[in-house]
């Protein structure tokens, strides 16, 4: 007798993604870095350096120190976009460097 599990692609996908920290934790690195470029516009994206991710913590390596001075400022909302392009309250934090 045979036993079928009638479960989708996508939620056996999102099983594995949420049972592997690293896997979970690369994923959300990828599409945090695409909703940045989306979000904030190709001119900033030019200036972004380097970005990391670690439990709600989002380092950013921003080259012009003028526009660093200005993100830093508008920081809460940059965190509001970024979350809501992101579907989830994955952002708590926003340093930039």
């Amino acid at each position: 007798m045979s036993r079928h599990n009638d479960q989708s692609i996508k939620d056996v996908l999102s099983q594995i993604i949420k049972n592997n920290p690293k896997l979970d934790k690369g994923l959300t690195l990828q599409r945090l870095q695409e909703v940045w470029k989306e979000s904030l516009g190709q001119v900033i994206n030019n200036y972004t350096d380097e970005m990391t991710y670690h439990k709600g913590c989002v380092r950013v390596r921003i080259t012009s120190a003028p526009l660093r001075q200005e993100l830093s400022m508008g920081k809460v909302k940059i965190i509001n976009i970024l979350n809501e392009h992101l579907g989830s309250e994955t952002i708590k934090e926003l340093t930039f460097l």
